[in-house]
């Protein structure tokens, strides 16, 4: 029983440093209140604002091939056998 009252502890008191990080976090805006108001603020704003769709985004076509390419790294991309044996040979003994 000790356990689980501990572990209760523990995840409350980690909750309670994320909202104090939350709460501590400056904002950019002039006119959003900082400290527990401006905290109440955004959570209130982000359930209003659950239910609506977000805003559209322009979608890229592109191929699966065309990603691979963008994304290809010149050169090998893994060690071979040859070089991780070089690599163990070169290394220092251990005691």
């Amino acid at each position: 029983m000790i356990d689980y009252l501990l572990w209760l502890a523990l995840a409350l008191g980690a909750a309670c440093a994320v909202f104090y990080v939350a709460l501590r976090s400056a904002s950019d805006a002039p006119d959003i209140p900082h400290g527990i108001r401006g905290f109440v603020a955004d959570v209130r704003a982000g359930l209003r604002d659950r239910g609506r769709a977000p805003a559209e985004t322009e979608s890229q076509v592109s191929t699966l091939e065309d990603f691979l390419t963008a994304a290809s790294q010149p050169g090998q991309a893994y060690l071979g056998p040859d070089e991780v044996a070089s690599l163990l040979e070169k290394r220092p003994e251990r005691r």
